[in-house]
């Protein structure tokens, strides 16, 4: 994590903290929930308008005459523009839907910010912007536009600041670090993935989170509750989290273009790859494939056994807790559970994302009963283990995702013939030759125990 970013603790306004501070606070609450509720945020970015036009018109000691003593906002800011000493810069114009028109148009920034708050606030009677998150982030662009040309103008700006960057906006509480497009957006839907940490109130790191973005459109929410239904099922009748699952919490409004799904971790949590696991021993590496193995022997030994279907790679995250590593599964949107409400399987879902895995590297973890699988399969078990597999052969070669792996790599780390034939088993072709899970732990508690 990259702690000497300054957007990722202060959001993308950091540079005015010290010279706007109030105007500062107002537009870091904005940001946080920008992704949850456009509409009143809409409201809000004209409130901040207001506010610089109001600081301005002191700073000028401008008074209107009786002809204008109560003139409008956008006379206002034209005002400043022109007539005083400290002046207001102008801005580019922004290309916007006029829904009213039913056409594109062009106004610059000051005008659709004004347009963009009054239909949010409902002041503008026949509506000409509409109320989305894409018209929030121009308003928003507006504002941080207008602030670095002020502040260029005073010689006060500094060299760091970039453009508006949306990825690194703070949501909620989580302040941003990091952001991209997952490996499994294809098939999951998933818009983007965010990296992020809470502080506590003496701005020390409280606890981290992977947080998924979903648009609305694309994906239907009870496909999404999947990762509930089986993070509940899982912890039914324990007080403690289940073994290698994180917290889960979730964010849904109906003024946002959005669904949010939240894995919260006490440590900062890094995606499963090669860069780690190469400075690890064989015994470390092992003690990862454990970590994934027991939480799989959890889950699939419920009274109501749950089947995460699609597990790979991009289903791994790792928390070092103090010198040790250990393994967390997410991701269960493809989860099969039976259990009272939940009895179905979204076996539709789960085809078209098995289809829509097109990276050879992805589609390597689906066991080859995927060509032949209807919605009355029962073997969900072995295919948990035909990917547990691929994984444990990933993992041990320092190869994540590397299409060309086989077994036989294997016998260049010292792995006796016994466990490569037992690797081999567990990615056979045949479901019947796979091994169940508690012998699969069996075996990996022996081997992990061979190594000092």
């Amino acid at each position: 994590m990259d702690k000497n970013n300054k957007i990722t603790e202060k959001g993308n306004f950091w540079f005015i903290e010290k010279i706007y501070p109030e105007i500062y606070a107002m537009l870091f609450e904005i940001e946080k929930k920008s992704k949850i509720d456009y509409a009143i945020n809409g409201n809000r970015v004209r409130k901040v308008l207001e506010s610089i036009v109001e600081k301005f018109e002191r700073i000028n000691f401008v008074h209107y005459n009786n002809k204008k003593n109560n003139p409008t906002l956008l006379e206002r800011i034209n005002y400043l523009k022109d007539y005083v000493r400290k002046k207001l810069p102008y801005l580019i114009e922004v290309k916007y839907k006029n829904i009213r028109k039913n056409k594109k148009d062009i106004k610059d920034y000051y005008c659709f910010i004004i347009k963009f708050g009054n239909a949010c606030s409902h002041i503008e009677p026949s509506k000409e912007v509409e109320i989305n998150y894409e018209n929030l982030i121009k308003a928003l662009e507006g504002i941080h536009l207008m602030f670095k040309r002020i502040l260029k103008m005073e010689n006060r700006l500094p060299k760091d600041v970039s453009k508006y960057n949306v990825d690194l906006s703070p949501i909620e509480e989580y302040q941003i670090y990091k952001s991209y497009k997952p490996y499994d957006s294809d098939r999951s839907k998933c818009k983007r993935e965010f990296l992020g940490y809470t502080l506590d109130r003496k701005c020390n790191i409280n606890e981290f989170a992977i947080i998924r973005l979903y648009k609305k459109k694309d994906v239907n929410e009870e496909f999404l509750e999947r990762n509930f239904e089986a993070f509940n099922e899982a912890k039914k009748n324990s007080v403690s989290i289940p073994q290698g699952m994180p917290m889960l919490k979730r964010i849904s409004n109906s003024s946002s273009d959005f669904y949010i799904i939240i894995y919260i971790f006490n440590k900062e949590p890094r995606k499963l790859d090669s860069n780690i696991l190469e400075k690890m021993s064989i015994k470390e590496k092992l003690k990862i494939c454990l970590d994934i193995t027991k939480n799989l022997e959890h889950l699939h030994s419920l009274e109501n056994p749950i089947y995460h279907r699609i597990l790979s790679y991009d289903s791994i995250f790792l928390c070092k807790i103090k010198e040790d590593w250990f393994a967390f599964v997410v991701k269960l949107d493809f989860a099969k559970i039976d259990y009272g409400k939940i009895a179905y399987t979204i076996f539709t879902q789960v085809e078209e994302a098995r289809k829509n895995a097109n990276e050879l590297k992805q589609k390597r973890y689906m066991a080859p009963d995927w060509e032949t699988i209807d919605k009355d399969f029962k073997f969900w078990d072995r295919v948990d283990i035909f990917s547990l597999g691929i994984l444990f052969l990933d993992i041990l070669t320092d190869k994540i995702g590397y299409s060309g792996n086989e077994t036989d790599d294997l016998l260049d780390i010292d792995f006796d013939e016994e466990f490569i034939d037992f690797v081999d088993e567990m990615i056979s072709d045949r479901p019947e030759d796979r091994w169940d899970i508690k012998d699969v732990r069996s075996m990996l508690e022996g081997e992990y125990n061979k190594w000092s």
